[in-house]
């Protein structure tokens, strides 16, 4: 009853005036064109918390940081010269479970491939494999048999792509097939082998470039180690090779060597599963799902499920290390007390009666500046 009759404290509207008080005219400017650019150049699909519109961003952007219509045209103007970001994808490869037993003991031996791969029109187009001296030039584990032997399985594998680039021609239908059937991959990556398991945990992360973000897909396959000779070796040995082409060459040598048929005598790793993930249909807010396994037609069995983690990013070629995003946090700081004023002056009563929940063009513009800045979540919690 004490606490409840006493008189309230008296009430001060904190306000940044035109602008937060550290920040220059320039340096204001600098921080809104920053704010259209994140908007141009919006990555993800818009979730229900979000807004997706353009226009309705540039224009509570506009009146939050009361930018005149000429202005706005001019600083807009500015943003749209800027060269577009790199598209940016982050994947962790979390767990497996369930997965098909390979080896004599009942387990097997898993890890995974992962890589970028365009639109099936550039597959096709990319599809007929090189020469045999571009196709040779890429082997460098020493062995003169191993050599001959990838050799002779890639003019197979030729043949194969061939009637497969044929069949699509012809309207007929072709399967899912696995990582090294999706060639030309931007780049490949590998997990570490995890032993004698059918629920590995890998809990490894990887970054990939994209090049547009509009037809590339994310591919993953899990494989079954073998003691010799693999596509995992050969994979761990792509640094040696020197350039995009010599990547792709190389690849397609693996790529024959993981699909010749043990009934030759040889030894390699055996097929569990693979997942498809179109960059377009990864949300803004990322992915944290399970995947059920494919397999590599219609009529291939495989079992088991991956648990991955991904979202999108950008980065910005301005020489500064990917990892340093110093500049970013204080960019959100500076947005963030400009939205918190601009709402507060919106706010019809005392500003001590306000939720502090921001408009949901805030909250887009925010969440858009975070992600394509790579902000953490944790970072983001500390602005």
């Amino acid at each position: 009853e004490e606490i409840e009759s006493q008189k309230a404290a008296p009430e001060y509207r904190i306000t940044f005036g035109e602008k937060p008080p550290a920040l220059t005219e320039n340096e204001y400017q600098l921080l809104y064109i920053e704010v259209l650019y994140t908007i141009k150049h919006k990555i993800g699909i818009t979730t229900s918390k979000h807004i997706g519109g353009e226009n309705d961003l540039y224009m509570y952007a506009q009146e939050a940081f009361g930018i005149m219509d000429e202005e706005h045209q001019r600083l807009l103007a500015k943003a749209s010269e800027e060269k577009p970001p790199i598209l940016i994808l982050n994947i962790e490869i979390v767990e497996a479970k369930d997965l098909e037993a390979k080896d004599a003991n009942g387990f097997s031996d898993p890890y995974c491939m992962l890589g970028i791969v365009p639109d099936d029109k550039k597959l096709i187009q990319n599809g007929g494999g090189s020469s045999d001296e571009e196709g040779g030039s890429s082997t460098t584990d020493g062995n003169t048999d191993r050599k001959l032997g990838f050799m002779k399985r890639l003019k197979s594998f030729r043949k194969s792509t061939t009637r497969r680039r044929e069949g699509r021609e012809k309207g007929v239908p072709s399967p899912t097939n696995a990582l090294k059937d999706k060639l030309p991959a931007k780049y490949i990556q590998t997990t570490d082998v995890k032993k004698t398991t059918l629920n590995p945990v890998w809990m490894e992360k990887f970054r990939f470039n994209i090049a547009s973000g509009k037809t590339e897909t994310f591919h993953l396959d899990i494989w079954d180690h073998d003691d010799e000779f693999s596509v995992f070796e050969a994979a761990r040995k792509l640094n040696q090779v020197q350039g995009f082409k010599g990547l792709n060459r190389y690849f397609k040598q693996i790529a024959q060597s993981a699909r010749t048929d043990r009934a030759d005598g040889s030894n390699v790793d055996d097929f569990l599963g693979s997942v498809n993930l179109k960059i377009t249909e990864i949300p803004s807010i990322g992915i944290d799902r399970w995947f059920q396994l494919e397999g590599r037609s219609e009529n291939s069995k495989v079992r088991g499920q991956i648990h991955l983690c991904a979202n999108l990013a950008t980065r910005e070629d301005r020489g500064v290390p990917e990892e340093d995003n110093w500049t970013d946090i204080k960019q959100h700081v500076e947005l963030l007390q400009i939205f918190i004023d601009y709402e507060l002056n919106k706010f019809k009563g005392k500003s001590t009666e306000w939720n502090g929940e921001l408009s949901r063009d805030a909250e887009t513009i925010l969440h858009q500046h975070a992600i394509q800045g790579d902000i953490t979540a944790i970072q983001t919690q500390m602005c």
